[in-house]
């Protein structure tokens, strides 16, 4: 059993030495002769005990494995260095594993590595590099595929969705050119002619729905008055006089308290609920002195949130 699982390690180990291999994340001034793809060398290349040897794309550098004796301990270490330091396995370069290991294992097992930065007239010294080492097998080949193929999606998804918001705000300066054209017209009108058209059917649902002054014609936020079909006018037109008649449906404010009965309270003299419901002031303040304070609207039952005043 033993010997069968060795076979099928050592079958294993011998297939991953036929795997080019992918260096990247390098950043220091040695960079251009780290980063990129490394092929496997000829076995006659490799030394005993050597897991592999690795020539770059140029074959003008190698990656390769560098024996040497620590605490009269034989280690391996990764090197990546020139033609004559590889055949002389001797430890100088751009590339070194940071920690030896007492076997040679493969490079894209190994977690740490040192880089040679030298800039411009610098003096020269090794940084640690978040180096990452890829195995290029068909695994690697298909999230490589599915890699490009998600950016070329995203691309594009951006190039739709650039192209779109260009429709929309081409649209959108369209749509604010009629409604200014529209807004002059409207407001040549005189306000008899404006509550005309109001008050049609087919513009009533458009100055209900959005902000859209009925009297101005302005995106400004519109404020109603107390009756439901009223289409809102915003707060430069309506004034600070509620009691006036509405300057956006026309209709008179007045109120009838269902309390007193009395049908011809303004909405300075009532108290309003929050459901747009109100009882004239006399009742409120007779119900609050005699301790039994409005809980509900007296026309809708719905529960009176307001403290009292």
């Amino acid at each position: 059993m033993y010997k069968n699982i060795h076979n099928c390690l050592q079958e294993k180990i011998t297939g991953e030495k036929g795997y080019s291999i992918m260096i990247s994340n390098c950043t220091t001034s040695s960079k251009d002769r780290i980063n990129g793809k490394w092929r496997p060398l000829v076995p006659s290349s490799v030394k005993e005990g050597e897991f592999n040897a690795y020539g770059g794309e140029r074959g003008l550098r190698f990656l390769y494995c560098v024996k040497k004796r620590v605490n009269n301990t034989m280690k391996y270490e990764w090197w990546i260095g020139v033609g004559d330091n590889m055949e002389a396995r001797k430890g100088w370069g751009f590339l070194r594993q940071k920690t030896a290991t007492t076997n040679s294992i493969a490079p894209w097992q190994v977690n740490k590595w040192l880089c040679w930065n030298m800039p411009g007239s610098q003096d020269g010294k090794w940084l640690e590099q978040p180096i990452k080492v890829e195995k290029m097998d068909n695994e690697w080949k298909i999230c490589r595929a599915i890699e490009v193929k998600t950016k070329e999606l995203a691309k594009q998804t951006q190039e739709t969705i650039d192209s779109c918001n260009a429709i929309m705000n081409s649209t959108n300066e369209m749509i604010n050119k009629h409604k200014e054209v529209s807004r002059e017209l409207f407001n040549k009108l005189t306000k008899e002619e404006r509550l005309a058209v109001v008050d049609t059917s087919k513009f009533r649902a458009v100055f209900k729905k959005n902000d859209l002054c009925s009297c101005c014609f302005s995106d400004a936020k519109t404020i109603k008055c107390i009756h439901p079909d009223c289409t809102g006018a915003c707060a430069k037109c309506r004034g600070d006089n509620e009691d006036a008649d509405c300057c956006a449906c026309g209709k008179k404010q007045v109120l009838e308290c269902p309390i007193c009965q009395v049908d011809n309270f303004p909405p300075s003299f009532m108290k309003m609920f929050g459901c747009k419901h109100g009882v004239c002031y006399k009742c409120y303040s007779t119900a609050y002195e005699l301790k039994r304070r409005l809980k509900k609207c007296p026309l809708c039952r719905v529960t009176i949130s307001e403290p009292p005043e």
